[in-house]
């Protein structure tokens, strides 16, 4: 009897020691959800600003659309709007026109290639206005080539070009800023 109760006196501290191990246990796994929380959060403010960003870049693709008169092409290059104030957020819009020169001698009527003396700055797929036609383009396959193109792009006419004509796009790129988040949207203005 003796010798059972020695060996109970000489495991009281083993209780403490496992005590003070599971608690060292539950306050690592408690900082590590504490962690994961936070980053959570940051996570999600993140996207919830980059998509708030991304709606008021559309928002400003849409005020740049329905506030300037396209008469022609009409537009001027250059910056539209200094930071318009939407929402929880702001725009800008920039406008680019780019234009280049067919290479092509004469450019035919059933060309779904465009030779160009430079693709610099295009957005395609998109379109792009040569005289009085759209064409719609869906491939920039090198420096100087537009292709898998379809003539008479929105009710215009397909016609024959010659040599050194304007091939002309405009260009709206709106800018959404929300926090740190900041969002590119562009569209092509084909004036179809």
């Amino acid at each position: 009897m003796t010798e059972k109760i020695k060996i109970i006196s000489n495991q009281k501290g083993a209780s403490i020691i496992a005590v003070i191990a599971i608690m060292l246990i539950l306050a690592v796994m408690g900082a590590a959800l504490v962690s994961l929380v936070t980053t959570g959060s940051d996570i999600s403010v993140n996207q919830l600003q980059s998509e708030q960003a991304f709606q008021i870049a559309e928002g400003g693709r849409e005020y740049a659309l329905k506030s300037i008169l396209l008469a022609d092409y009409g537009l001027p290059a250059g910056q539209i709007s200094v930071p318009v104030v939407l929402g929880n957020g702001s725009f800008t819009v920039q406008t680019d026109k780019h234009t280049t020169t067919v290479t092509d001698n004469p450019l035919l009527i059933g060309s779904t290639t465009i030779n160009v003396a430079s693709t610099a700055g295009y957005l395609i797929p998109g379109s792009v206005k040569i005289e009085d036609e759209y064409i719609f383009c869906q491939v920039i396959s090198s420096l100087t080539q537009l292709t898998s193109c379809f003539r008479g792009y929105g009710g215009s006419a397909a016609a024959q070009h010659s040599l050194g004509r304007e091939v002309l796009q405009y260009v709206i790129k709106s800018s959404g800023k929300v926090g740190d988040a900041t969002r590119v949207v562009g569209v092509v203005v084909d004036g179809a």
